[in-house]
């Protein structure tokens, strides 16, 4: 594996001899999500993970006010960095969010397109003020008690009160400051709705969904399913938001099905 920087940000290329496979993580992780990815693909695909601007270690430069438009072109610029042509990408929650713009600013570099519990329509006014909250939260009292709090929606229940997939997911969003947290919650409650412009979109993509995910349940997957001419969907069993660590399983046999077809 290469570490390799793209500006301010870290990306870890496992040089694997296959297509491209580029993976973005969720709020509030790191690259680390995707382990039991990295550890199934890399003998099959080119395999690329990164941590977001701000996140693990990629540099908390802050010299603006994050945007998801921020977050897309950093996603092009490793793409320019690492001379691909065109990418299989995948991308959980906010990194969906992340995804689909990317994607949608350049869809000539993608192959194909993952998209994990995530939805396309942007925040509603509740929502926006919700994340306002919390960033003022972050302000006052940093991290403090939040990822114990977040953990009890974020997992399945029985995931939930498994102690050592709740430990590894704690460690990992203790790893982020609160000025990332800040900053992302920023870009994700500015962000704009992609509804109309995935409606033109061609290329194929695999939308997948925990069964119990309360962040981004069920129809939000099956609106996209109903816009995306060439999509398929996958219900993840025994699993709430984060798809890939609670149940690997079945996210992994998913995924290389389709990539699989595509190919």
């Amino acid at each position: 594996m290469k570490e390799i920087k793209s500006g301010d940000i870290t990306v870890f290329d496992y040089e694997g001899s296959g297509s491209p496979l580029l993976f973005v993580h969720a709020f509030p992780m790191n690259n680390k999500m995707w382990n039991a990815q990295v550890s199934e693909f890399k003998s099959k695909y080119r395999v690329i993970t990164y941590d977001i601007r701000g996140f693990g270690r990629s540099k908390d430069s802050f010299k603006n006010i994050y945007t998801m438009e921020t977050f897309a072109n950093d996603v092009l610029e490793i793409i320019g960095k690492l001379e691909l042509k065109t990418v299989n990408i995948c991308g959980l929650s906010m990194g969906g969010y992340i995804v689909q713009r990317a994607v949608l600013k350049a869809t000539e570099k993608f192959s194909s397109m993952i998209l994990a519990d995530s939805k396309a329509e942007r925040d509603d006014d509740k929502g926006m003020i919700s994340r306002s909250r919390f960033i003022d939260r972050l302000m006052k009292e940093g991290i403090g008690n939040f990822p114990d709090e977040f953990m009890k929606r974020l997992l399945y229940e029985k995931k939930y009160q498994n102690p050592g997939l709740y430990k590894l997911i704690k460690d990992v969003i203790n790893e982020q400051s609160a000025k990332a947290l800040a900053g992302a919650s920023i870009a994700m409650a500015t962000r704009t709705s992609t509804t109309e412009q995935l409606k033109g979109l061609e290329l194929p993509v695999l939308l997948m969904v925990g069964e119990q995910d309360t962040f981004s349940p069920l129809p939000n997957t099956e609106r996209m399913h109903n816009l995306i001419k060439n999509s398929v969907m996958k219900i993840i069993p025994e699993s709430g938001h984060l798809t890939p660590i609670e149940n690997p399983i079945i996210f992994n046999k998913y995924l290389s099905e389709f990539l699989s077809q595509i190919s």
